[in-house]
């Protein structure tokens, strides 16, 4: 089997895409075209013109940017990262900041940085301590936040565990087992002040949502339309419209229920 070569830009240039072994920008450089390789290393200023497929690893320590659909086993993103296209693998991983303009097929997404998804998010695991934005539905068998998030659409996962941290929205839930803590408790002195800018549907140290279905559902610090369940606990500092119940609801007292059905 032939050995393929590897390529390096450490200057400035430009070179074709092609097929290659090893591909290391850590100077001023753009590959026009398509790329397949085992491994592609950013850590200069980086562009790649095209599509791009690594075996391996794309891994983006500097500036990087490509045009088209990324497929690769793992992507990781210390520094800022751009794919304009989708984005399919098995682990996502950011410390820096990563935007993908289209969709994202995973096994796993790590983020403790900045992940910015302009499509869908498909996972198996989604696991995050920094921010997570998605443009559309998040579908997933575990979500595990204790960062902040906004998601447009729709989260749906068998188990989502939220410990807010920062302000957490989303439009609507749906899931079996449904946990939501404020572990961090109030803000400080600051928390109205910063809420005056961050608007009325994004409030540091809640979760706002329109809708949460699901089986058993635990809620802290949440403001919500309509919670429909089989067995509900509503925690502490929660004001919810209405709660629609199979078999169990409880309330405490500092939260506010307007309307209760026993369905």
């Amino acid at each position: 089997m032939t050995k393929l070569s590897d390529l390096s830009i450490s200057g400035m240039g430009k070179v074709n895409g092609g097929t290659f072994g090893n591909v290391d920008i850590s100077g001023l450089g753009t590959i026009q075209g398509d790329v397949e390789a085992e491994r592609i290393i950013i850590s200069g200023k980086g562009t790649i013109e095209g599509n791009t497929k690594a075996a391996q690893k794309i891994d983006i320590s500097g500036m990087g940017r490509i045009t088209g659909n990324v497929e690769g086993k793992e992507i990781t993103s210390s520094g800022t990262g751009t794919i304009e296209g989708n984005l399919q693998g098995e682990r996502i991983q950011t410390s820096g900041n990563l935007k993908i303009g289209g969709n994202a097929k995973v096994v796993e997404l790590a983020t403790d940085g900045r992940s910015r998804i302009d499509g869908q998010l498909k996972a198996e695991k989604i696991m995050f301590h920094g921010y997570l934005s998605v443009g559309a539905d998040v579908e997933a068998e575990e979500f595990i936040s204790q960062g902040s998030f906004s998601i447009d659409g729709l989260l749906n996962a068998n188990r989502i565990d939220i410990d807010i941290n920062g302000f957490c929205k989303v439009n609507e839930i749906g899931g079996e087992e449904i946990l939501v803590r404020n572990r961090h408790g109030n803000w400080n002195f600051l928390t109205k002040f910063v809420n005056s800018f961050l608007g009325n549907d994004r409030e540091l140290g809640k979760l706002s949502v329109k809708l949460i279905e699901g089986t058993d559902i635990y809620l802290e610090y949440s403001h919500v339309g309509i919670v429909r369940g089989n067995n509900i606990k509503i925690g502490p500092q929660c004001t919810i419209e209405e709660v629609e119940y199979r078999d169990s609801l409880s309330i405490d007292p500092s939260s506010t229920v307007k309307r209760e059905t026993k369905m």
